[in-house]
């Protein structure tokens, strides 16, 4: 197979196609809004110190780990302590900060178009197919992103990581799902948690079971009783809200479109959101949020909120290729989200190609990134784990048909 021969007029062409298409595929990503980098620097002693940036998606790009699939990226927690009173002695009775890592997985994401022949597609020239097929492309990478993103919050890490070694991924966790530890049901509007195990099998048959019990019925819905129910669970979890630069706080919580018509339908929420108090004008993160209830705004999307299916102790998430098969299990799982909710390692940013076949008969265009999601948790163990902290997110599922 030849590789491309570019002259220097269409290699500055591809550079600023590049540059074009990241901006452009940063606005097409839901999750942009909610990102922020981690700051790499080093000390006076030439040390890598790695700040996190406190925003819900932590993205690291510079990867310092080279000639690995996989990055560290660090965890904030919050202090715990009880303070100090009066005149007591503070010094040597201070808290240290609670920094961890967490390891992100990190593999390749491509996709790519093939022309026919010449004479067949009457191609006249590549860039004019570049102009045309790049977004395509993008939009492609921004709806698989937003997908894998998803599916971290389910599952514990991005499909490409779990996938198996015959389909391309790193098959880490075996094929085992690490099903989200903070998964609640709407049961009854109470908002119910399912009881975490360290065995991720008999975790997931636990998930099984609450979502099997989801019925038709009106406390199964999403309502305004799981919403004021969730709010005082939320802060049990220590979930961090988001600050706005104008000091306004809130926490983001993600729902299903059919979630969401079951929400506007209850009369509190009705008396609550005459009008969207979240003006998109003032920060870009409100834009098309669907409004705002005790401390949460919900953000209204399909691709991004998977249907559950609960099937002899095994919980599937949406369909297994959301693009092109719909999903229609009624059992809907929201995702509310705080800071360090999602680290993301990029060790190579999104990148358009192109090759010739066939002397120059065929033209092909592909995108591609190397990248990986993990959830934002961490365990006591790593060999024989007994307890999991979780600050960062919970699943909340209800029957929203």
């Amino acid at each position: 197979m030849a590789l491309t021969n570019f002259t220097r007029t269409e290699e500055s062409n591809i550079g600023i196609l590049n540059a074009r298409m990241r901006q452009q595929l940063k606005d097409d990503i839901f999750w942009s809004r909610f990102a922020g980098y981690t700051t790499i620097k080093k000390d006076d002693r030439g040390r890598v110190e790695k700040i996190p940036s406190g925003m819900p998606i932590e993205i690291m790009e510079d990867f310092v780990e080279e000639g690995m699939d996989h990055m560290l990226v660090p965890m904030l927690l919050e202090l715990t302590g009880a303070g100090i009173y009066g005149d007591k002695q503070l010094e040597s009775n201070e808290e240290a900060q609670n920094v961890y890592y967490n390891k992100v997985y990190i593999n390749q994401l491509r996709h790519g178009i093939r022309s026919g022949g010449k004479m067949s597609n009457q191609i006249v020239k590549p860039l004019q197919l570049l102009k045309k097929r790049e977004p395509q492309l993008r939009r492609w990478l921004a709806r698989q992103i937003d997908i894998h993103i998803a599916r971290t919050f389910y599952e514990g890490w991005s499909p490409h990581i779990t996938a198996t070694t015959a389909n391309g991924g790193l098959y880490i966790g075996s094929g085992q799902k690490r099903i989200h530890p903070n998964f609640f049901t709407a049961a009854s509007s109470v908002g119910s948690q399912v009881t975490w195990n360290a065995t991720d099998a008999t975790y997931e048959a636990s998930v099984d079971a609450a979502i099997d019990g989801l019925t038709a019925t009106a406390g199964d819905y999403f309502s305004v009783g799981l919403v004021e129910s969730m709010r005082t669970k939320v802060q049990d979890l220590n979930i961090m809200p988001m600050v706005t630069k104008n000091g306004y706080s809130f926490i983001p919580w993600l729902i299903h479109p059919n979630q969401a018509a079951q929400l506007r339908a209850d009369t509190d929420w009705k008396a609550v959101n005459q009008r969207v108090n979240c003006d998109p004008k003032d920060n870009h993160i409100f834009t098309g949020a669907l409004g705002e209830y005790a401390g949460f705004v919900f953000f209204e999307r399909k691709l991004g909120v998977f249907g559950a299916t609960a099937s002899a102790n095994v919980v599937t998430f949406g369909a297994t290729n959301p693009l092109s098969a719909t999903d229609t299990n009624p059992k809907k799982c929201s995702i509310i989200f705080g800071a360090g909710a999602i680290q993301r390692g990029v060790a190579s940013k999104p990148t358009i190609q192109t090759d010739d076949y066939d002397y120059k008969n065929i033209d092909g265009v592909s995108i591609g990134t190397i990248c990986g999601d993990a959830r934002g948790e961490f365990y006591d163990s790593t060999s024989s784990k007994t307890a999991v902290v979780n600050q960062t997110s919970c699943v909340v599922a209800t029957y929203s048909a």
